[in-house]
């Protein structure tokens, strides 16, 4: 995954596709900082642009759990797009991080 780099380049202690509490597997956990960063494509959402049910149960849970929970939601065919533009994805998770502070 192109994002997943990106976010390794910013943040070297990221873990990829990790398993926490053995059932919820994330995109990337940002341990040193708390975060778990899902890349949440269409099949995320229903028709009205709000997580479905399984995607909603899964964010509450990680909050509950402690963790502070970023969601980037990602159109396959512009998903390149935004990964590759490193200044986009820098401003990105630097503004999503910032939203907890």
């Amino acid at each position: 995954m192109i994002i997943s780099a990106r976010v390794k380049e910013m943040y070297p202690d990221v873990l990829c596709e990790h398993l926490i509490d053995e059932f919820y597997k994330v995109d990337m956990l940002i341990p040193s900082l708390g975060f778990v960063i899902e890349v949440n494509g269409e099949t995320h959402y229903n028709g009205r642009g709000n997580f479905n049910k399984k995607s909603r149960i899964k964010a509450e849970v990680l909050r509950k759990l402690g963790y502070r929970y970023i969601s980037l939601q990602v159109r396959h065919n512009r998903q390149n797009i935004y990964a590759n533009d490193e200044k986009w994805m820098r401003n990105w998770i630097e503004n999503e991080i910032y939203k907890f502070y």
